[in-house]
């Protein structure tokens, strides 16, 4: 017997389809599905039932993946109060949209207001499971990023230490949570200038990973990618391309447009032309910025940080009247999203202005 396409049951199935095709990275099928489950149980459950406002989170929450970040802020927070409301701050499904608008907060730069949510996550997390639980290490993790991100390093770090030993403790070195320390651990101390002490973090999240979760396992690629931007960072080209082309070789099979993949190519791009084999590293930043586009749109910051490596390396192979359109929607793009000050905006500036006077 058929249940029909409004019964609880459909409406579940199509919900867990959206969240398979979510992490899988199939972003236009997990949209299609998430939101006929939100349709449907809107009818069907009302728009304040539980399994409602589930849906209503997914949909937020794969907003800020396709990086429409300002949508996704306003359907998160509507869902936060609606929740708080119907289930109370202390629910844990109010601590999981809780926590879904402190990660879109922090990662369109915004730390001073995703700090106070962060906080809050840590304070209820206590009381709720107690300071050693996953979960309250786990919200720990996050408000260490937050205060990495705000340059406060002097909290952030020990805060970090801490939380890792813990998990070593409790569920081992390969666990996800624990790998997942080491990478931000890792990340941190980059961002604080100490990337020779960071690496040795990141090479060890990653054979965690690999072992637990697989080669291609979109959390083992994060960490083989950022893994060879620090190596880039450092200046070992040849070190850097060797880890990018791990990442590429895991995940080039996957569609263009998955997100892993593009950060692969955009990684492996950028080692060759610090090596100066522009005709290699082109198909590749080509690759990332059509797989970018797809995925997350045109004003994305991955987007744009994949066009301005394109437009340079146009520039530097010697084909002007290609990189010039690159470079000129880079930085029209970002200074309408981020204003004409911003660091971002002003080193496309600093490209373009460069490429136009040695042009002519």
């Amino acid at each position: 017997t058929t249940l029909g396409p409004d019964h609880p049951e459909t409406l579940a199935a199509l919900a867990n389809l959206g969240i398979v095709c979510k992490e899988r990275g199939d972003l236009p099928n997990a949209e299609k599905h998430i939101a006929a489950a939100l349709d449907g149980r809107r009818r069907v459950l009302g728009p304040t039932a539980r399994e409602t406002l589930k849906s209503q989170h997914d949909a937020g929450a794969l907003l800020r993946l396709q990086g429409k970040t300002a949508a996704a802020e306003a359907s998160l927070r509507a869902t936060l109060a609606a929740e708080r409301q119907a289930f109370g701050s202390g629910d844990h499904q109010t601590l999981d949209t809780l926590n879904s608008l402190a990660v879109l907060l922090a990662d369109r730069g915004d730390a001073a207001a995703a700090e106070p949510l962060c906080r809050e996550l840590v304070d209820r997390y206590d009381d709720l499971l107690g300071p050693a639980h996953p979960e309250t290490l786990n919200a720990r993790n996050s408000l260490a990023g937050v205060l990495a991100q705000r340059e406060n390093f002097g909290e952030a770090l020990p805060l970090l230490r801490e939380v890792l030993a813990r998990y070593r403790e409790l569920l081992g070195d390969e666990h996800p949570f624990t790998t997942t320390t080491m990478h931000t651990l890792g990340t941190t101390l980059q961002r604080a200038g100490r990337a020779e002490e960071a690496l040795p973090f990141l090479r060890e999240a990653i054979d965690g990973r690999r072992r637990v979760l697989g080669a291609a396992h979109d959390e083992t690629l994060a960490t083989i990618v950022e893994t060879a931007q620090l190596l880039l960072g450092l200046g070992e080209w040849t070190d850097a391309e060797r880890t990018a082309r791990e990442a590429w070789d895991a995940c080039s099979r996957f569609r263009p447009d998955h997100v892993a993949r593009c950060n692969a190519a955009l990684a492996l791009g950028s080692a060759l032309r610090e090596q100066n084999r522009l005709p290699e590293a082109l198909p590749f930043l080509r690759d990332a910025v059509a797989g970018f586009r797809r995925a997350l749109g045109d004003d994305h910051p991955s987007t744009l940080a994949a066009l301005n490596m394109l437009g340079v390396t146009l520039w530097s192979a010697g084909r002007a009247e290609q990189a010039v359109p690159h470079l000129r929607e880079c930085h029209e793009r970002q200074r309408a999203q981020l204003g004409p000050d911003d660091p971002a905006t002003l080193h496309v500036a600093a490209n373009l202005g460069i490429n136009l006077h040695e042009s002519g």
